[in-house]
């Protein structure tokens, strides 16, 4: 007989126990609330896991857990020595900056005397080169 009833936890955990206990044989419970014999193994090891064995569901929820708090930790914190070396490439990359722009005012300047020079020696006459 199929049903499509849902049990109460009480009642379900009654179910078992008059199972289990043999107050009622199985064919007896199983006409009284309708089960099919699959549906009472079922209940059986609903019951097994959550009330007569409940401390090992909580240690495979608590090893889910550990699980995911191992996996946040895999993010370690960078140590003193790393922090330092963070610090120091920060300098090197700012005084690089630097370095590129010092060098770029230097070109820069470079071709402003050259273009002075090429001026001078075309508007005066002058050889300010020397060949």
């Amino acid at each position: 007989m199929k049903s499509n009833r849902k049990f109460s936890i009480l009642t379900k955990k009654r179910i078992v126990e008059y199972y289990k206990s043999g107050v009622k044989d199985e064919k007896r419970i199983r006409q009284e609330y309708g089960l099919s014999t699959t549906l009472l193994e079922k209940l059986e090891r609903w019951y097994n896991k959550h009330f007569v064995n409940p401390k090992s569901v909580y240690s495979k929820i608590q090893k889910n857990r550990d699980m995911k708090r191992s996996r946040k930790s895999t993010k370690k914190k960078p140590t003193t020595k790393e922090k330092a070396l963070a610090q120091e490439l920060k300098k090197i990359q700012k005084e690089k900056q630097e370095l590129e722009k010092a060098l770029e005012w230097a070109e820069l300047k470079s071709r402003i005397y050259e273009t002075m020079v090429d001026v001078a020696e075309k508007e005066l006459n002058l050889p300010i080169r020397k060949k």
